[in-house]
């Protein structure tokens, strides 16, 4: 999967630092690291597919990704962004609202997000899979 994506991906097992993974830059290049320790089958999907695909849309439709941004205000949105942020108070808003958006993109491609109650977000979503198939 990486290799079609062209994400590098790291596993490492260290049950001493408690994550299941991270996206981070090693030598210049966005890469994927999977703690065997922690990671659960989500994981991969996670860092290596739904971190480039934020980056990408915040890079390439800026209309949809502020449209993604302000789903986090209200609503389920608004939860999974308040859970990341009592999570990774480290992180910056920027990378909070980041991590929130791909927890809800791999939310929705699990089929685990409640689409009656959360119409606005589930469209914005939807869109932005679309966005992908279209690629």
């Amino acid at each position: 999967m990486s290799i079609r994506i062209g994400i590098p991906v790291s596993f490492v097992t260290d049950k001493d630092s408690n994550y299941k993974g991270k996206f981070v830059i090693i030598d210049g290049k966005e890469t994927a690291i999977i703690n065997l320790a922690y990671a659960t089958l989500d994981t991969p999907i996670h860092e290596i597919l739904g971190h480039p695909i934020i980056r990408s849309i915040k890079k390439d439709n800026q209309a949809l990704y502020r449209s993604l941004l302000e789903d986090l205000q209200y609503g389920y949105g608004k939860v999974i962004l308040d859970n990341v942020t009592e999570t990774y108070p480290e992180l910056s808003q920027e990378a909070r609202e980041e991590e929130a958006l791909v927890t809800l993109l791999v939310l929705l491609a699990a089929k685990k997000i409640d689409e009656i109650n959360n119409k606005s977000l589930v469209s914005h979503l939807k869109e932005l899979l679309n966005t992908i198939s279209e690629a």
